[in-house]
């Protein structure tokens, strides 16, 4: 739901120039890129506090600060991925994890999925540099672009195939 700035903003841009309106584009693309910016700074920070959480882990055996990293993190959907590929990225260097109601656990040597602390690895690899995320984002985005175009018959019978196949391997 738009606040009310923007909601006054929509109301005066039916009454504006195309001069006016364009102040307001610009306006949103400065955010956006504003935002992206702050991206690329905040994923840094992310990662030293990640980092700072295994060190504590490998010194006090404490999983605790890496809990309270994942579940301080804001509701955000964006923010949402980014927390799952830190849960991946605790998943693949070290035996931190959370189950599905996100309830912290340290798995034991010999446990299923067991990963052993490996602090020197997580050092060199960020989370959102690994292949496996890389790789998801890059679908994500793929996805995004199929699902934005316009529904033309073949492109709809594509997807009602799809649906079909998808359904048949899941019985």
């Amino acid at each position: 739901m738009a606040n009310k700035e923007s909601n006054e903003a929509l109301q005066a841009a039916a009454n504006t120039s195309y001069g006016e309106v364009m102040v307001i584009i610009n306006k949103a693309v400065t955010g956006a890129k504003a935002l992206m910016q702050s991206v690329e700074k905040l994923e840094p920070l992310l990662h030293d506090a990640c980092l700072a959480c295994l060190k504590h882990y490998e010194a006090h055996g404490d999983a605790r600060p890496a809990d309270q990293l994942i579940k301080k993190l804001p509701d955000h959907r964006f923010l949402q991925s980014i927390r799952y590929e830190m849960v991946f990225w605790f998943r693949s260097n070290s035996p931190i994890r959370w189950d599905a109601k996100g309830n912290l656990k340290v798995l034991k040597e010999g446990d299923p999925d067991y990963a052993p602390l490996n602090v020197e690895h997580a050092e060199i690899e960020p989370f959102f540099e690994m292949e496996k995320v890389q790789e998801a984002r890059e679908n994500e985005a793929k996805t995004k672009e199929r699902t934005l175009q316009p529904v033309t018959f073949d492109n709809f019978k594509k997807r009602v195939y799809g649906l079909r196949t998808w359904f048949k391997s899941a019985q």
